[in-house]
Formats: C-alpha cells, structure tokens, sequence
C-alpha cells in the first residue's frame, strides 16, 4: 500500500535497546520488521547480541552457521574497514 522510496532518499533507521534484560526487546525488533514487511516495506535485521536471537528466530543457528568473520567482530577489532 505505500508508494516506493524515492530515489536519493535515504532510508529510515530504528534501534531497539534497553540496558535491563529480559524486556522483549528482540521480540520488539522481530515483530516490528514482520509489521513492516506485511505492508511491503524492505527490512534489514542487524543482530549485535552475542546470544544471536534475533539471528535464531529468522532461521540462522549462529553457533554452526556463522563464522566470526562473517560478523561484525572484525570491524569493531579494526581487522577491516568496510
């Protein structure tokens, strides 16, 4: 139902966080990109929580699937600059 993006503009960023655990924060990020993507938005899910349960929700098992360069681990080590 909404018109596309135009060219040039840029895209919209939303961050969930919470320094207390336990409080659906990935819940949050979850169900607002499925919200989000039901009305034909395009989503991008970044999952910085070592637990990866945002990763394990969309069907990625961080611990068999994910090699650490395949993370954001070395971009913050400064291994590589993009």
């Amino acid at each position: 139902p909404f018109a596309k993006r135009p060219a040039g503009v840029k895209g919209k960023k939303i961050a969930i966080g919470n320094f207390k655990g336990g409080v659906s924060k990935t819940t949050t990020a979850m169900t607002l990109a499925q919200g989000l993507s039901l009305f034909g938005r395009r989503v991008l899910l970044v999952d910085l929580d070592p637990q990866a349960s945002l990763s394990a929700l969309n069907g990625i098992l961080a611990d068999s699937e994910v090699s650490d360069e395949q993370t954001v681990l070395p971009l913050i080590y400064g291994d590589v600059d993009d």
